[in-house]
This record gives structure tokens, C-alpha cells and sequence, in this order.
């Protein structure tokens, strides 16, 4: 029974890590303090509601069972790799960072008390830092009926340094859709915690912000996702969906702040929707879409500076 039970929390994990979900949830950012190698701290809770949490080198907490792999990461140099692991009979998790020789540099415990109930929420590898110093990270939860038309997202970005340990927040508390540039310049994220929905862009660097109001017509939005910079970092691209299920992929320019609907759609429509797969250049957009009864798709690419639109083909089958 308990193997059973293990199953069928590890397949409900797996789809809490890959399925899309809406992107407005409540959230709670975390910090934490990193130790040093070889040292132990159990988890001590602050007045401000922040969480000492030690970053370790000690092995598996359950040597008995080898975890799962949640997700992974190698990083841009080749020196380190990043694993999320859930230890099934404990239901713990945990992100470990090993050399290339396998050797355990830091763990990440889950910070706080691993849930036992939905919506089940787990940590999950962001991103290595381009130059592999730093290790982005986050916290994803379970799907909760939301549309595949806007993609998954996660809360409580904190980014941990490769040589010191050292773990800070990234995003305040609130924010759960963003999207850092190529270059790590730049970070664009929104907050929907009020209508209308505020969109930021942070310099890393400096920390100044621009901000502007999401435009949709309704601003009623269930969901918000799918956000992506250009690979040369002159533009941002991100889908949001509103009480009548209404889809509109939008394109903003992170230099003026101005915004422009370049589709819209309703979801699951007998006549047509489309689904916004990410930038396919600097200037263009793709989309696979769908326009008759028979729901055949075909791939389109949308030009943001005059909305051009190509078809490109039909889509690779598996792919």
C-alpha cells in the first residue's frame, strides 16, 4: 500500500512540474541564508517572517531510496550541474548543485514545511546565470483546471551563489509571472494582485524600474503567462486570458513601455484559436493555429513591427 501511495504521489508531482497552469496564485517569498559546507542548521523561523534555511553538503536524507529527478540543469561552463530531487518516501525536496567530478557542493532544502495537500507546490531549477556564478530558482504548483493556451510559471525567485553559498530574493513578494532578458540585464515581471495588472521592468544592474498598466479591454484576467524576451532583449512577448476566454498575445516594448495586441482569440473555438510557441527572431512571433472544424494546425510567423503575418508550414509531428 504504501508503494502504491508513493506512486501516486511521485505521478502527481510530475505533473504538478509539467503541466501549464494560471499564473495568478497567492504567493510567499522566502529568504534565506546560506552556511557553509559540511555544516548542519535546522530551519529557524524570524519574526519577519523570513526562513533561515542551511545550504549543505551532507548526502541524500534518505539513503535507502534513491530520489527522483525532478528537473535539471548543466550549466553554461560545464562545471556544475543543478538537480531538483523529491525523496519519495519522505516526500522531501531538494535542489542539489554537483561538480563535474559528482562531488555535492551546496543543497537547497525545501524551504519551510513540505506540502502535504494540494495545490502541491515544488521547487524547480529557473536558470544558471550565463556566466554559471549564480543558480536562479523557484517554487511551481499544481495545476488547478487552468488553459493550456498560458504556460506555467513559478513564485519565490531566489538565485543562490555558486561560491559562497549566498541565497537571495529576486522578486518581492506578489510576483509569479516574469521573465529575465538573454543577457541578464534586464527582468520583466507582472503583478495582478489589483486590476489592472501592472507590468515591471527591473535593470538588474541598478535596480531602476519602469512600469505600465496591462492593457485588455475587460481586465477581468484568470491568467497570465507565457512571458518571453527577444533573443536581442528590444522586445517582451506575453499571453493573458480574461473571464470569457478570451486570448490575446501581447507585445510590448520594453524601451517606450507601449504595448500592442498582435492576436487575439477565443480558447477552445471550433472557429480558430492559436497558441503563442515564443519568438521565432528579434522581430518575430510564432504561433501554431487553428482554423476549421477539423482543428488542423499550421505554424504562423507574425512580424511585431507592422503584424505581417506568414505561414510557415504545419507542425513537426511528435515535436
Amino acid at each position: 500500500m504504501r508503494n502504491i501511495i508513493s506512486l501516486c504521489s511521485l505521478l502527481t508531482m510530475v505533473l504538478a512540474a509539467c503541466a501549464p497552469r494560471p499564473t495568478i496564485a497567492p504567493t510567499l517569498t522566502i529568504s534565506a541564508a546560506p552556511t557553509r559546507l559540511n555544516s548542519t542548521i535546522t530551519p529557524t523561523p524570524k519574526p519577519s517572517a523570513s526562513i533561515i534555511v542551511s545550504a549543505t553538503a551532507s548526502e541524500t536524507p534518505s539513503q535507502s531510496a534513491k530520489p527522483f529527478t525532478m528537473s535539471s540543469k548543466i550549466s553554461p561552463n560545464g562545471e556544475y550541474s543543478a538537480y531538483a530531487y523529491l525523496y519519495q518516501e519522505t516526500g522531501q525536496q531538494a535542489i542539489e548543485i554537483r561538480n563535474k567530478q559528482d562531488k555535492l557542493i551546496w543543497r537547497i532544502p525545501y524551504q519551510g514545511e513540505s506540502p502535504q495537500n494540494s495545490p502541491i507546490t515544488t521547487i524547480g531549477i529557473h536558470r544558471w546565470s550565463n556566466d554559471s556564478s549564480q543558480l536562479y530558482f523557484c517554487y511551481a504548483w499544481s495545476p488547478d483546471g487552468g488553459d493550456i493556451f498560458v504556460k506555467e510559471s513559478c513564485q519565490g525567485l531566489q538565485k543562490i551563489d555558486i561560491n559562497s553559498g549566498e541565497i537571495q530574493p529576486v522578486l518581492p513578494e506578489g510576483y509569479v509571472v516574469f521573465a529575465i532578458s538573454v543577457d541578464e540585464s534586464q527582468i520583466a515581471y507582472i503583478r495582478c494582485q489589483n486590476e489592472p495588472c501592472v507590468i515591471h521592468i527591473r535593470n538588474l544592474s541598478t535596480g531602476l524600474e519602469k512600469t505600465a498598466y496591462v492593457i485588455f479591454k475587460s481586465k477581468n484576467y484568470i491568467a497570465v503567462g507565457n512571458m518571453e524576451w527577444s533573443p536581442n532583449g528590444n522586445g517582451l512577448a506575453f499571453v493573458t486570458q480574461d473571464n470569457d476566454h478570451m486570448v490575446q498575445t501581447i507585445y510590448l516594448d520594453p524601451n517606450t513601455m507601449k504595448q500592442k495586441v498582435m492576436k487575439e482569440n477565443p480558447t477552445f473555438d471550433f472557429s480558430g484559436w492559436a497558441y503563442f510557441q515564443g519568438w521565432a527572431d528579434n522581430d518575430i512571433l510564432e504561433f501554431v493555429e487553428a482554423g476549421n472544424t477539423d482543428n488542423e494546425t499550421q505554424i504562423i510567423h507574425v512580424d511585431v513591427k507592422n503584424k505581417e503575418t506568414i505561414l510557415v508550414g504545419t507542425p513537426t509531428p511528435g515535436a
